[in-house]
This record gives C-alpha cells, sequence and structure tokens, in this order.
C-alpha cells in the first residue's frame, strides 16, 4: 500500500519532544487494517483506515484511557519486534526495524509516565509521527494493527460515556 503522506520529518532528523506542540499533520495517514481469519479459516482483509478518524475519538478520551490505549499501542509493537529478531542471523533491515520499534516504544512508554505527562495533543502527535514514519521502515501492518489493538479503548470508554450521558 502507497502511503498518501506528503512530506514528513522523522524522529531521528528532529526531537520529537521539541516539535510536538506545534505538530500538525500535512495529510492524514492511511494505514493498513489487520486481517481477521474467522472460525471456518477464511480471512478477511478490511480496507485501509484513516488514523485521523481513531485520533478524534483519542482526543475525546479521559487521561486513564489513553493511558490504557498507549499501553495497548505499545505492547502489540513489541510483538512486531520480537518478530523483526526471531530469525537468525538477523539481517541489516530487520535490525533497524528492531532499532526503530525501540525508539517508538521508549518515546510511548516514557509519555505513561504521570509526572511528565506530556497531554492529548503531543501524545496524538507521537502517534502521528510513529504511523507516518512507519511506511520508511515497512512497519505499517504492525502499527495498524497497534492502533486498532488501542481501538478497542476507544470503543469502551465512549460506550461508557454514553451509557452515563456524558
Amino acid at each position: 500500500m502507497k502511503n498518501e503522506v506528503t512530506r514528513w520529518t522523522t524522529c531521528r532528523e528532529r526531537s520529537w519532544m521539541g516539535n510536538a506542540r506545534n505538530y500538525q499533520p500535512m495529510q492524514s495517514v492511511m494505514l493498513p487494517a489487520p486481517p481477521v481469519q474467522y472460525g471456518d479459516g477464511k480471512i478477511v482483509t478490511s480496507p485501509a483506515f484513516n488514523l485521523e478518524d481513531v485520533l478524534a475519538d483519542f482526543l475525546r478520551l479521559q487521561e486513564r484511557a489513553r493511558s490504557e490505549f498507549l499501553s495497548i499501542f505499545a505492547h502489540s509493537l513489541t510483538v512486531d519486534m520480537r518478530a523483526a529478531l526471531l530469525d537468525r542471523p538477523v539481517s541489516e533491515k530487520d535490525a533497524e526495524k528492531a532499532y526503530q520499534i525501540n525508539e517508538w516504544l521508549h518515546q510511548l512508554t516514557s509519555s505513561l509516565n504521570p509526572t511528565h505527562s506530556r497531554g492529548v495533543a503531543e501524545e496524538a502527535g507521537l502517534i502521528r509521527d510513529i504511523a507516518a514514519e512507519s511506511f520508511r521502515y515497512g512497519l505499517e501492518g504492525g502499527v495498524g494493527r497497534a492502533v486498532m489493538a488501542g481501538k478497542s479503548v476507544i470503543a469502551r470508554s465512549l460506550e461508557t460515556l454514553v451509557s452515563r450521558g456524558d
């Protein structure tokens, strides 16, 4: 799948923390949805999804739910890191993928520290950065899976808000 994003600045080219407050995507990022396998063995691949649709709901979450989303997102990325390092010897390309995922995990886990909260806009900016940069490393499928895994938190949280009348 071809990324529809215009020029992005990568985390290596600039400090994410120094620029997060002013970060706005140039265009939306379309991520591949993970395939679903049904009990009968049939595998269905959904169309790509727009990250901005997910982030619009992410921005409405309470801090605890956002932390849960980020935790699930980070955990899902560890699966892709393991996959990159599973076969020996590790190729340079897979080592680069693992390095990049580790960089993202570093950013994500530091944002979970309640004494150094970045705020919702900066958390959303971090997710955007990761999604945009994932295409550079061939990790867009893993990032798409990670976002969709975190989306379960959004659905549950928004359902709770609706049931309470908030």
